[in-house]
């Protein structure tokens, strides 16, 4: 499989982010171990409400697991609001500090509009759904 980034203003492909184990769950989220980290995906179709699609839980799992980089599925999540924004800040503020990276997969157009103007896509490693 070969994914197609933007990293920052750079194109970037990155091979071999397949599944090594079987699934886990976390408080709902579904936590599957890459070769090179962790993809974490979100089950449901994210609604909108501020405290559902970057829980504390999910923050702390971040914060605390020993992933070289995280990836997070938003195929489920087709918009955000500045709550979601300052928690995926934080997400990045957690990888940093452990010298990963956070990607956004999977990323409808409406949402990588924000980070765009927001200029979060410089800091993300994204993916664009479609």
């Amino acid at each position: 499989m070969v994914v197609r980034w933007i990293y920052g203003d750079q194109p970037v492909a990155l091979n071999g982010v397949l599944p090594m184990n079987t699934n886990t769950s976390l408080c709902g989220f579904n936590v599957t171990p890459v070769a090179n980290g962790v993809l974490i995906q979100f089950p449901e179709p994210y609604a909108g409400e501020p405290d559902t699609l970057i829980t504390p839980e999910l923050i702390e799992y971040v914060a605390e697991a020993d992933h070289e980089n995280v990836y997070l599925d938003f195929s489920t999540v087709e918009s955000v609001g500045s709550v979601q924004i300052a928690k995926m800040v934080r997400l990045y503020k957690s990888m940093q500090k452990k010298k990963g990276l956070l990607f956004l997969l999977h990323v409808h157009p409406a949402v990588y509009d924000v980070l765009e103007v927001t200029r979060l896509n410089t800091l993300f490693g994204v993916s664009r759904a479609g």
